[in-house]
Protein backbone atom coordinates (compact mmCIF):
# COMPACT_ATOMS: atom_id res chain seq x y z
CA UNK A 1 0.00 0.00 0.00
CA UNK A 2 1.18 3.53 -0.98
CA UNK A 3 1.26 5.98 1.77
CA UNK A 4 1.97 9.38 1.90
CA UNK A 5 5.50 9.00 3.55
CA UNK A 6 6.59 6.55 0.52
CA UNK A 7 4.98 8.39 -2.37
CA UNK A 8 7.52 11.10 -2.40
CA UNK A 9 11.27 10.39 -0.76
CA UNK A 10 12.08 12.55 2.30
CA UNK A 11 15.59 13.65 0.76
CA UNK A 12 13.24 15.09 -2.44
CA UNK A 13 11.27 16.55 0.07
CA UNK A 14 14.16 18.67 0.89
CA UNK A 15 15.35 19.71 -2.19
CA UNK A 16 11.73 20.96 -3.14
CA UNK A 17 11.53 22.90 -0.12
CA UNK A 18 14.75 24.83 -0.62
CA UNK A 19 13.50 27.19 -3.63
CA UNK A 20 9.96 27.14 -2.30
CA UNK A 21 11.00 28.98 0.81
CA UNK A 22 13.21 31.14 -0.93
CA UNK A 23 11.00 32.16 -3.52
CA UNK A 24 8.15 32.46 -0.93
CA UNK A 25 10.86 34.99 0.55
CA UNK A 26 11.21 36.87 -2.39
CA UNK A 27 7.50 37.24 -2.84
CA UNK A 28 6.91 38.31 1.15
CA UNK A 29 9.37 40.95 0.89
CA UNK A 30 7.49 42.09 -2.79
CA UNK A 31 4.21 42.11 -1.32
CA UNK A 32 5.01 43.93 2.21
CA UNK A 33 7.72 46.37 0.28
CA UNK A 34 10.31 45.78 3.06
CA UNK A 35 13.73 43.64 2.29
CA UNK A 36 14.26 42.08 5.74
CA UNK A 37 10.54 40.22 5.64
CA UNK A 38 12.30 37.71 3.16
CA UNK A 39 15.07 36.02 4.87
CA UNK A 40 12.39 35.77 7.88
CA UNK A 41 9.65 34.65 6.01
CA UNK A 42 12.41 32.26 4.79
CA UNK A 43 13.74 31.10 7.61
CA UNK A 44 9.59 30.64 9.42
CA UNK A 45 8.96 28.18 5.99
CA UNK A 46 12.66 26.09 6.76
CA UNK A 47 11.94 25.63 9.85
CA UNK A 48 8.50 24.50 10.19
CA UNK A 49 9.06 22.31 7.32
CA UNK A 50 11.90 20.54 9.01
CA UNK A 51 9.54 20.41 12.58
CA UNK A 52 7.28 18.57 10.47
CA UNK A 53 9.49 16.28 8.16
CA UNK A 54 11.05 14.82 11.53
CA UNK A 55 7.35 14.63 13.41
CA UNK A 56 5.79 12.81 10.73
CA UNK A 57 8.67 10.80 8.81
CA UNK A 58 10.30 9.58 12.75
CA UNK A 59 7.65 10.09 15.00
CA UNK A 60 8.52 6.81 16.48
CA UNK A 61 11.50 5.92 18.50
CA UNK A 62 14.07 7.90 19.62
CA UNK A 63 14.15 10.41 16.94
CA UNK A 64 12.36 13.21 18.20
CA UNK A 65 12.58 16.86 16.24
CA UNK A 66 16.22 17.17 15.48
CA UNK A 67 17.29 20.20 15.08
CA UNK A 68 21.17 21.22 14.88
CA UNK A 69 23.55 24.06 14.19
CA UNK A 70 24.37 22.61 10.96
CA UNK A 71 20.60 23.33 10.02
CA UNK A 72 20.90 26.43 11.52
CA UNK A 73 23.88 27.40 9.16
CA UNK A 74 22.33 26.58 6.35
CA UNK A 75 19.43 28.47 7.02
CA UNK A 76 20.99 31.45 7.67
CA UNK A 77 22.69 31.15 4.12
CA UNK A 78 19.27 30.37 2.33
CA UNK A 79 18.15 33.78 4.13
CA UNK A 80 21.00 35.30 2.60
CA UNK A 81 20.46 34.03 -0.65
CA UNK A 82 16.71 35.43 -0.24
CA UNK A 83 18.26 38.82 1.00
CA UNK A 84 20.54 39.18 -2.11
CA UNK A 85 17.68 38.17 -4.49
CA UNK A 86 15.14 40.77 -2.63
CA UNK A 87 17.57 43.52 -2.91
CA UNK A 88 18.61 42.71 -6.39
CA UNK A 89 14.62 43.02 -6.97
CA UNK A 90 14.43 46.05 -5.25
CA UNK A 91 17.18 47.73 -6.79
CA UNK A 92 16.14 46.91 -10.44
CA UNK A 93 12.22 47.94 -9.48
CA UNK A 94 13.15 51.68 -8.19
CA UNK A 95 15.70 52.58 -11.23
Amino acid sequence: MISWSTLIHPLALEVLVIPFAIGLGIIASLFSKMIFIGPIMTILTLLVFEIWFWGYFYESGLYGVNLSLEDFTIYIVLAVLSFLFSRSLFNKKHQ
